[in-house]
């Protein structure tokens, strides 16, 4: 039996998951990204996530020449700029003053959780290709989490768990909206 694009995507659209926003800077410095649908952690010694991207993406060569680049977990409330980020469109950071720069990678004032990565690798995936991010700083919101299940997006109850990461700084650090 063959499965069909559209059978599938049907089948992992089931998974709910959080929703994400990865951006860099390019070595002319400009800002780009994209809404990624494949996202998670690897391990935790060291710190790595993995991240997939379509070889057909605007900004796919950027993140290839990128050395460093952000996962932004979207907040409630934010499934406008997934949109966005999920379009072709040439600036997406246009319009959106809660952009800021950290270690050369856009990260979202507000974001649910930043991660900052290093990255650590690539590796082959079919029409998309991986790529490996070390983690080295966490910027942790506050807030619901944004999430994707069944082709459209929801909110959770906010965690009550503490968060125990640890950063290249020492501890992860907070911001709000």
């Amino acid at each position: 039996m063959t499965i069909t694009k559209t059978e599938f995507r049907g089948a992992v659209g089931r998974f709910a998951s959080g929703v994400t926003v990865v951006t860099t800077t390019t070595q002319d410095n400009r800002w780009v990204g994209f809404t990624a649908s494949s996202f998670c952690s690897l391990s935790l010694e060291p710190p790595l996530i993995l991240v997939a991207l379509a070889r057909t993406a605007a900004c796919y060569e950027d993140f290839e020449a990128s050395k460093r680049f952000a996962v932004n977990v979207l907040a409630a409330g934010d499934d406008h700029l997934a949109l966005a980020f999920a379009t072709k469109q040439e600036d997406k950071f246009r319009g959106n003053p809660r952009w800021v720069a950290r270690s050369r990678a856009p990260v979202l004032d507000g974001a649910h959780i930043a991660l900052i990565c290093v990255s650590a690798g690539w590796h082959e995936g079919g029409d998309h290709r991986i790529l490996i991010g070390e983690v080295v700083d966490i910027l942790a919101g506050t807030g619901e989490p944004l999430l994707y299940h069944g082709g459209r997006f929801i909110s959770a109850p906010e965690s009550q768990s503490p968060l125990l990461a640890r950063g290249a700084a020492g501890s992860a650090q907070e911001y709000g909206r």
